[in-house]
């Protein structure tokens, strides 16, 4: 990267919200299909996505906020159709803690953005112990107007712009974070199609821009309902996940391949699973060989705790995990040979601080396990963002689920909120749940002395 002069630096990057960015010859589509997209950060390093209509030489021009006179450019980039347009720009060599303006030029020339300015920051340095919040969510429904019941199945997109107003830290996506359609699963240009008619929705592009975004996935965007490591296309949708959602550093470790990887942030680590690619069958005969994560991945994540000195470990899975009491769906509770061999490892490696956070039930809740050896184990599952919340009434036996922390069943779309707040020593846990009209429904604290092993 190179420095610039100050006289160029950031020319049109006030644009008002009207502007479009950047225009075709004939004036009729923007030139920024999606984005841009913050992705994941460090102290050294930010991660910024973008796609393209149109094959385009792309660059950033950056400079820490106040500071023009430090202004530099990234490398050029070309969007190419066989990539569906997506530019992937990992800045290095940044200063901890710090706010940059940035703006895009395309061809040598700097676009305006319908976003208005834009920016991207670092985080501090590693080991600073400071409040933070990580937003979460699964269950995205895009609306689809030539689809029947597409009001019913498809809530109202504007709880992005709620989310883009809490200016997190950081999204964990929980997957489900599109809906392939059944008639999306056979042929690869397919699902590049959702992918990218998703990722283009409008309302979602401030919290894009705005807010860092890290994912893990479910079925739903793996392949079809349920689906396990058996889907044909599971390679094609590996790839357009990774594509679309830019890893911390890489997915998954070498010889096992996977959506799962770990973000580091203030005094918490997350370690966000892959709960599709080594999954069985819900058939299986409960044993060794029935697996959630598989052996490999299990092995990667165990070795993930022993290392971390992170005062709260989240482990991130799309499926839900602790619920096991009339609960007739999808869970990593019902591969129990597995998530006992988990919380053996905890125990016996004296880990503390680990939380569970989970999607795809259509509802939201926070259940609590007392796990004999351990502090009690804590799920929050935050569903929908915008997909159909899950019918029940009053006879449905998981209404009465006693793993439930009173007062945290919200029924209805949502995003979650985990607020790490507290001096070092004594740091809080609040689990928050948010409705479409971004008010909050519920607050669960769970303190750092209540998630410590037991002498």
């Amino acid at each position: 990267m190179r420095p610039i002069r100050r006289r160029t630096f950031l020319a049109g990057v006030s644009a008002s919200v009207a502007a479009l960015a950047g225009r075709d010859l004939l004036g009729e589509r923007p030139l920024i299909a999606s984005g841009p997209m913050l992705g994941p950060a460090g102290p050294r390093e930010v991660v910024v996505w973008l796609q393209t209509a149109w094959p385009e030489t792309l660059q950033l021009r950056f400079a820490p906020v106040g500071q023009p006179e430090r202004a530099r450019l990234t490398e050029q980039v070309m969007s190419k159709r066989e990539n569906d347009g997506i530019v992937v720009f990992r800045i290095p060599n940044l200063a901890a803690g710090t706010r940059y303006l940035y703006e895009i030029f395309a061809s040598g020339r700097s676009i305006s953005s319908p976003l208005g300015p834009l920016s991207f920051s670092t985080t501090p340095e590693p080991g600073t112990v400071h409040d933070l919040v990580l937003l979460t969510g699964s269950c995205f429904y895009e609306r689809d107007t030539a689809e029947p019941n597409y009001e019913i199945n498809a809530g109202p997109p504007e709880i992005f712009l709620r989310m883009a107003e809490q200016k997190a830290d950081f999204m964990i996506w929980l997957g489900d974070n599109l809906y392939l359609r059944e008639s999306d699963l056979s042929a690869p240009s397919a699902l590049a199609a959702r992918y990218r008619r998703v990722r283009a929705t409008p309302e979602l592009q401030p919290f894009l821009a705005g807010t860092r975004q890290v994912a893990t996935w479910d079925d739903h965007d793996f392949g079809a309902n349920d689906d396990g490591f058996a889907y044909p296309l599971s390679n094609v949708t590996r790839q357009l996940f990774m594509r679309y959602w830019p890893p911390v550093a890489t997915y998954g470790i070498a010889g096992t391949a996977g959506v799962f990887q770990t973000l580091k942030a203030a005094d918490v680590e997350v370690f966000l699973v892959d709960d599709r690619t080594y999954r069985s069958s819900r058939v299986v005969p409960e044993g060794p060989g029935k697996t959630y994560l598989g052996a490999a991945q299990l092995a990667w994540l165990r070795g993930e705790l022993e290392r971390s000195t992170a005062t709260f470990k989240i482990i991130a899975s799309g499926s839900q995990v602790l619920t096991g009491v009339a609960h007739r769906f999808e869970r990593w509770s019902a591969y129990a040979t597995e998530l006992a061999e988990l919380f053996a490892f905890l125990k016996e490696k004296r880990i503390g601080g680990v939380v569970f956070l989970s999607g795809d039930r259509h509802w939201t809740e926070v259940n609590r396990v007392i796990v004999p050896g351990l502090y009690p184990v804590h799920d929050f599952t935050c569903s929908p963002l915008t997909a159909k919340v899950r019918e029940s009434d009053q006879s449905d036996p998981e209404r009465r689920n006693p793993e439930r922390v009173p007062g945290t069943l919200l029924r209805e779309r949502n995003f979650g909120a985990l607020r790490f707040e507290g001096k070092k020593g004594d740091r809080r846990l609040a689990l928050e749940a948010w409705d479409g009209k971004g008010v909050r429904r519920f607050r669960h604290v769970i303190a750092e002395r209540d998630l410590r092993v037991p002498s």
